[in-house]
């Protein structure tokens, strides 16, 4: 029998090796197929963060996908498992991170609706959250950088992230240079 211990440390081993490919995986296919291996190793349904990175790699898998009607499949598909993540787990910050990754490379043309605004303000309203989500520097790192180059966050909410993930905003600056 396994112990629920045993079961804990698995879950964050995943996740912590599903956290340190992602950004990688949304421009890789490869890397995008090794993410997915790696999540469909066990049942997600138990864990909301893991449930919700599954379905940001399918909606993301959209992107390698030449039909347009493959591509609403893998991205219809995808947001439906976020969503359902966040009903297990509305306060989650990495979820909604997640959400707002994905939906912000959906054109306005898709007829997909969105949530940026209100993903946004969750965010921005729960920074606090930061330290507890647990995320990995270099994960952490590269989130900065891309919610920097969505152009939907002021540079004051770019700083405010970056202290509450960092500790210090010349933390990042450091890790950049390395």
């Amino acid at each position: 029998m396994v112990s629920f211990s045993t079961m804990l440390w698995a879950q964050t081993t995943r996740l912590h090796r599903v956290r340190s490919r992602f950004f990688q995986a949304t421009k890789s296919e490869a890397v995008l197929n090794e993410v997915a291996k790696v999540l469909n190793e066990e049942d997600n349904s138990q864990d909301a963060v893991l449930m919700a990175y599954a379905g940001a790699v399918e909606a993301i898998r959209a992107k390698f996908v030449w039909s347009p009607y493959g591509k609403l499949h893998h991205l219809k598909k995808g947001l439906k498992q976020i969503d359902k993540a966040l009903v297990l787990a509305p306060e989650a910050i990495e979820i909604r991170f997640l959400r707002f990754l994905v939906e912000h490379h959906i054109p306005s043309m898709a007829g997909v609706d969105t949530h940026l605004d209100q993903d946004k303000a969750f965010i921005m309203d729960n920074l606090d959250q930061m330290g507890e989500a647990g995320l990995e520097k270099d994960f952490a790192t590269n989130l900065l950088d891309f919610l920097e180059k969505t152009g939907r966050y002021t540079s004051a909410e770019i700083a405010q992230i970056r202290v509450a993930t960092f500790g210090n905003s010349d933390m990042i600056r450091v890790a950049r240079t390395r």
